[in-house]
């Protein structure tokens, strides 16, 4: 038993630092719902979990501990890590498919966050709605827009945040849609860079279902290379905001195809724009069989712009940067307003994403599907999160083709 591998803690584990009577520790959450219960580890015991990387085996750290007493206590708690699935372990891939096979056979993706960000049954939503999302009539183009850029930062906040929302959506709330193909950052590593749904989306207001008839279309054309992950979108909440709100603005019976967009991290590190043969192809029939379709579509890239501060893992406070975060951001909303994604794209690989854009390759896969002519910035705002001493910068924006 003792030379048993000991298994490393899992990538996608969220971590919370917190300090109790002065002590130093470090709160295990697993966001996949996987693991049976949050864990409050030590800091020390969690650097020594950081640092048994699946190399070492049990022997191995009993021979470096040499201390019995304290040995058998690492032991038993890596054990019960273990147990609880918080480790990357055959115990842990048992538990992640009994999950996801239950997972396949539930009718809807579940409301994520309802009850956090918004209430879950339909009266006390419309009642949330009608104060926090009220249209904006004089948002209003000549031209109608061929795509939204919009948050997906947390409804809770209040105005500051559902105000910016609501400008979005009233540019163009009088219009009816079939579809709305929704390009959602995907906050976590997952199979493919574009991961699609086939699960109808839950919400207060009733269920969205999603265009099986377009992703089974587009299936034809690239076949194996479509990657359906409806457990990934289980997890996403930049998706799910936007659903909510299309079934409060838009009444009629359209369709969604949800659509999360992967991490643009090693275009960035290797100062190349996110674009590929397999990224190039996908979007290319995504275009013709939408065209093909005949349907009135509207395009939305659910994503926020900069995050700074303690909270995000930078070692100063937000306060300090506002006003740096704006300029840089105001740069990269220029970019997309003169339709220009290379621009967009080539800032962020110089500033080597310094200021965490959580939506880059949304925005990016956005422009380039329908190849804007120019844009239209409609609001903008910062959420200075005082106590975490951090700060999320989010807009909506107009593209015309």
């Amino acid at each position: 038993m003792t030379e048993q591998l000991i298994s490393p803690l899992r990538y996608d584990i969220d971590t919370v630092e917190t300090i109790i009577d002065g002590e130093k520790y470090i709160i295990l959450q697993d966001p996949f719902g996987i693991a049976n219960q949050n864990l409050m580890l030590t800091k020390d015991f969690y650097i020594l979990l950081r640092s048994l990387n699946g190399a070492f085996t049990f022997q191995q750290l009993k021979n470096e501990v040499e201390n019995d007493e304290i040995y058998k206590l690492i032991e038993d708690s890596l054990r019960f890590l273990d147990k609880n699935a918080y480790l990357l372990s055959a115990n842990y891939f048992q538990r992640l498919k009994e999950v996801q096979e239950q997972y396949s056979i539930e009718p809807y993706r579940p409301m994520l966050t309802a009850n956090s960000s918004y209430p879950e049954t339909a009266n006390e939503f419309l009642a949330f709605a009608s104060e926090y999302f009220k249209k904006f009539i004089d948002i209003k183009f000549e031209n109608e827009p061929a795509a939204l850029i919009l948050p997906h930062i947390d409804f809770s906040i209040g105005h500051l945040t559902t105000d910016v929302y609501a400008k979005g959506y009233s540019s163009i709330a009088e219009n009816q849609y079939d579809l709305f193909v929704i390009f959602g950052t995907s906050h976590r590593s997952y199979s493919d860079y574009f991961i699609f749904s086939e699960k109808p989306y839950q919400t207060p207001l009733g269920v969205a279902e999603c265009d099986l008839e377009i992703l089974n279309n587009l299936k034809e054309k690239i076949g194996k290379k479509l990657t359906i992950g409806d457990f990934s979108h289980k997890f996403e909440h930049s998706v799910e905001y936007q659903v909510v709100l299309l079934k409060y603005f838009f009444k009629n019976n359209f369709k969604i195809l949800p659509i999360l967009v992967g991490s643009p991290y090693e275009f960035i590190v290797n100062g190349q724009l996110p674009e590929n043969d397999s990224i190039n192809n996908l979007l290319a029939s995504l275009n013709e069989v939408i065209e093909k379709s005949s349907k009135k579509v509207m395009f939305i890239a659910s994503v926020d712009f900069a995050h700074i501060g303690r909270k995000f893992g930078d070692d100063f406070d937000a306060e300090t940067r506002l006003k740096q975060l704006e300029i840089e951001d105001r740069i990269l909303i220029n970019s997309i307003e003169r339709g220009d994604r290379n621009t967009f794209f080539d800032k962020i690989i110089a500033d080597q994403d310094k200021w965490k854009i959580c939506g880059v390759s949304s925005i990016y896969a956005l422009m380039q599907l329908i190849n804007p002519t120019k844009g239209k910035l409609i609001d903008y705002a910062i959420w200075n999160e005082v106590p975490t001493k951090s700060a999320v910068s989010f807009a909506s924006i107009a593209l015309f083709k």
